[in-house]
């Protein structure tokens, strides 16, 4: 399993559209991200010749739209919504952290100076 596989994998929710589709574009980038990577290093790479590294721009741009780093997007774990994640680990939106935080179930993070 690759790296972003493991940071991308996210806890059963209640299942949204929303949040079913995220899961799918982390899916299929997980499967694509080794070939993405070579292809990538190899169009990059000034001491092959051009002809390769324009088959490997070409390979890289045909692949499906669904598998590229930029489609997917940080969700919150408890609802799913997209807005205003924390993402130092929490994977929480801003509300959620802060009710959390001040009930005591984040014990890491303190709000408020009373």
């Amino acid at each position: 399993m690759s790296t972003y596989a493991k940071l991308f994998r996210m806890p059963p929710i209640t299942p949204r559209w929303n949040t079913i589709k995220d899961n799918v574009k982390r899916q299929v980038f997980a499967e694509t991200e080794l070939e993405q990577r070579t292809l990538k290093s190899i169009s990059r790479n000034t001491l092959l010749p051009t002809k390769v590294r324009m088959q490997a721009q070409l390979q890289l741009s045909a692949m499906p739209k669904l598998s590229k780093m930029s489609q997917i997007r940080n969700r919150c774990v408890m609802t799913g919504t997209g807005r205003s994640v924390v993402g130092d680990g929490v994977k929480l939106n801003r509300i959620q952290f802060r009710t959390r935080a001040i009930s005591g179930e984040l014990p890491e993070y303190k709000i408020g100076g009373w």
